[in-house]
């Protein structure tokens, strides 16, 4: 009777949640911080040099991470895909997004090597002071809209310096590649190059964040605050709602009360890194990046940053939508008040689903 009890319990258990609570139970004792990651770990000794791989090595960790053993990605196929996308949605949108994990191109589709820039914009090559990461990978059409910024940028009159990294890895000089197999950790390992390139104001624009007047006020805010966050009226718990993350992944960054937590989006992120519970985020990011299972949910890296900010008491956050209007409405750019709006966020045509 008893073993009949068993079976209607485990029966009853949603499946993703069960495996995480495996994985979280059971993979202290494996040796391993995630499933799977004895294949990555292979992966990454082949390449002799991993600050600077060849163009062979590029290709052979391309098809890793498109066809290699990666079990951990399987709780995307399982979660609610998120879209902008308008009525009516093509099926595959609602199934594939996990797809994204599998599909990065750090090179070319033509074989065209990773690109890697720094332009100093109205400031002189030692000046240290503010930096703008940009970074995109070779799928689609981002290459052009990462341009597109850089050059919007120079005509708001910018004054600092920007990285911009078309594929292969943010801060590949110091390992970051080794993150390529984790839900977008490219955010946090643009932010961590600056640092380590010694910059004290850093600020990540996502390629589509396309700037129509000065954003002075981002670094000032970022300077006095010591960081910037962007946040829209929303929670965690909103998002452990829509199915776009699990109760477990939400345990892994301690999150006990995911009503607290505001939800903070990752379209731009700012970090002073003289200050002292910045740095300390910002490692911290790291570190739980590293351990993957925190960046199992459709919003990998908006979940980190709204669970480790809250953690470090980062939260004075900017409300996202009076800095950034849609693409859709640029005809109306002119009847808003330039210091209020900052951005248009472009669309960007392509076959990942955000």
């Amino acid at each position: 009777m008893q073993m009949k009890h068993l079976k209607q319990l485990i029966f009853c258990i949603n499946p993703i949640k069960f495996s995480l609570l495996l994985l979280l139970i059971l993979l202290p004792f494996s040796g391993h911080s995630y499933e799977g990651e004895k294949e990555v770990k292979n992966i990454f000794a082949r390449i002799d040099a991993i600050s600077s791989p060849t163009l062979e090595e590029y290709v052979m960790l391309e098809d890793f991470l498109r066809d290699g053993d990666r079990p951990y990605l399987d709780v995307f196929g399982k979660l609610k895909a998120p879209h902008p996308l308008s009525p009516p949605i093509p099926p595959e949108k609602t199934t594939a997004w996990h797809k994204n994990c599998r599909t990065l191109k750090l090179i070319g589709y033509k074989n065209e090597p990773p690109i890697y820039e720094i332009h100093h914009l109205n400031s002189g090559p030692h000046d240290k002071n503010r930096c703008i990461v940009l970074y995109v990978s070779y799928n689609d059409s981002y290459p052009q809209s990462v341009r597109k910024v850089l050059e919007g940028l120079k005509k708001v009159q910018f004054s600092g310096h920007v990285i911009l990294r078309i594929g292969g890895y943010p801060n590949l000089q110091f390992g970051g590649l080794k993150l390529c197999h984790i839900p977008y950790a490219w955010k946090v390992a643009a932010i961590m190059e600056a640092k380590n390139l010694g910059y004290k104001s850093i600020v990540w624009l996502d390629a589509r964040m396309y700037p129509i007047s000065k954003i002075d006020t981002i670094f000032t805010i970022t300077e006095h605050l010591g960081y910037f966050f962007f946040t829209r009226n929303a929670t965690l718990d909103d998002l452990l709602r829509e199915n776009l993350v699990e109760s477990e992944v939400l345990k892994a960054l301690h999150v006990i009360n995911p009503k607290a937590v505001k939800h903070i989006l990752g379209d731009i992120i700012g970090i002073n890194t003289e200050d002292a519970a910045a740095s300390s985020f910002l490692i911290d990011w790291m570190h739980e990046t590293e351990k993957v299972i925190p960046t199992l949910s459709l919003k990998p890296e908006d979940v980190c940053l709204s669970a480790l900010s809250y953690k470090h008491n980062l939260t004075r956050t900017i409300q996202y939508d009076p800095m950034v209007i849609p693409a859709t409405q640029r005809k109306l750019r002119n009847q808003l008040i330039p210091f209020t709006v900052h951005f248009i966020k472009q669309n960007i045509p392509n076959e990942w689903v955000e």
